[in-house]
């Protein structure tokens, strides 16, 4: 992608990277934040209601740790996403629904495409809100038991919550 990129967005990635056949090594070195924050997240009892929301969380983490322990890497986690966007990156879709029906089976340049739309979207959500921003996002979602019986007696029906309260109780024979 870097190779073929028009002149105006060779010349920002060439600023930033270099020119070697290694140069966005700086860039895929700090991806393996984003599959901690996945690690991290496979060892709980709850998922995202929606897979854009749990990849959100995994760069929101990403740019989180770069803000704070690696402040000096920024320009490399943002440019490559951001010059991609800007520049001939032509995803079959933009949807957030194609994105939820079809991942993580997407067609690689267009799942490519919405991780840089992730990125951007936690750069500026980090950016604008702090890092405490993940922590929320996490809560929003980290439901206990307990916590979603309330949602479902509350939002749903009262049945609903007092069943799942209930669910060690219940003798099933």
């Amino acid at each position: 992608m870097a190779s073929a990129a028009p002149p105006a967005a060779a010349q920002v990635l060439d600023e930033v990277y270099g020119t070697g056949a290694d140069r966005l090594v700086p860039f895929a070195d700090m991806l393996v934040v984003h599959e901690l924050a996945h690690a991290f997240h496979d060892g709980v009892p709850f998922v995202f209601p929606r897979s854009w929301l749990m990849e959100l969380f995994a760069n929101m983490a990403l740019y989180a740790f770069v803000a704070a322990k690696e402040p000096d890497r920024r320009l490399h986690f943002e440019t490559l996403p951001r010059v991609a966007l800007e520049h001939r990156l032509k995803p079959v879709a933009r949807d957030l629904r194609y994105f939820e029906a079809f991942y993580p089976y997407i067609e690689p340049l267009t799942y490519v495409w919405y991780q840089f739309r992730f990125t951007m979207m936690a750069k500026g959500l980090i950016d604008a809100a702090g890092p405490t921003v993940l922590r929320r996002l996490w809560d929003a979602f980290a439901l206990s038991d307990e916590q979603l019986a309330g949602v479902l007696g509350g939002r749903v029906h009262p049945a609903a919550g007092q069943w799942l309260a209930s669910w060690n109780e219940l003798q099933w024979t």
